[in-house]
């Protein structure tokens, strides 16, 4: 799921709507949410894997239908915006 996330790159394009950046956005924040660590909150693969090395499975398997379902969304949007760039 990862390679999912890494490939949904923001496209150069000469002429960008609004439509553009609004999905683009959307795009953002789900990656970061996804894999982006901070200081302050850890990402969903992150805090899965933390929750499987501690044995906490119930946790884990939460947040892995959490993933799923972004990761889905995710490509749904990413597929929108790519078909709206010309």
């Amino acid at each position: 799921m990862r390679d999912i996330v890494r490939k949904a790159k923001k496209i150069d394009a000469e002429f960008v709507t609004d439509q553009d950046a609004y999905n683009w956005n959307k795009i953002f924040n789900l990656r970061a949410e996804l894999a982006k660590d901070s200081i302050d909150e850890k990402s969903l693969f992150t805090r899965l894997i933390n929750a499987l090395l501690a044995g906490e499975y119930d946790k884990a398997s939460k947040l892995q239908t959490e993933i799923y379902h972004k990761v889905e969304e995710l490509k749904l949007l990413y597929d929108a915006y790519e078909k709206n760039i010309i």
